[in-house]
């Protein structure tokens, strides 16, 4: 999705692979730690890590117009390292889904939910693959969010077929982003 456009990407974020990749789509990787599915206080333990070490993040953020994050805990790193680092950047927020944790009523979840909002206020717009998310999720928790939201979807020029993005930012082949504003 980014590659389209003519900006140079670097990936960052965790991986669960036993070999972090050096290249993800032609992109450079910079590979955080290692994480395992479902194992969240070990997550949060990564990420935390993480936070205390961000000097590491400086040299590719530096002079970047956006920063992108794609779950929960990279919002958060995103959002500490484009405040000391990459100021002028626009910060972006795919939420492609709804963790499940997330639409619970548990003490954990209220304050997954309260997490989530604070670092929403820091962000310029949030990436949906539904509209429904805006309105039975994100407007209904009480956001206090500024930001804009934006539907995806990806447009192919040779049979004109419009589809939904999937969790790799992509829908199977190159295409142009399209979407409309919720």
């Amino acid at each position: 999705m980014l590659k389209i456009g003519s900006g140079r990407v670097i990936v960052v974020g965790f991986t669960r692979a036993a070999e972090p990749a050096k290249l993800i789509e032609g992109c450079e990787a910079i590979n955080l730690g290692r994480t395992k599915d479902g194992h969240l206080l070990e997550r949060i333990g990564s990420v935390a890590s993480v936070a205390l070490r961000l000097d590491r993040l400086a040299p590719p953020l530096r002079g970047c117009q956006l920063v992108l994050a794609r779950n929960l805990e990279m919002l958060f790193l995103a959002t500490k390292a484009r405040r000391r680092y990459a100021q002028d950047a626009a910060l972006v927020f795919e939420c492609l889904d709804i963790h499940r944790l997330l639409l619970r009523s548990s003490l954990p979840s209220r304050l997954l939910r309260w997490v989530e909002s604070r670092l929403a206020t820091d962000v310029d717009l949030i990436l949906t693959s539904s509209p429904r998310f805006v309105s039975e999720y994100f407007l209904l928790e009480g956001s206090t969010t500024r930001s804009k939201f934006w539907k995806t979807k990806f447009y192919f020029p040779i049979t004109g077929a419009i589809g939904q993005a999937n969790h790799h930012g992509r829908a199977g082949h190159p295409g142009k982003l399209v979407g409309t504003e919720c």
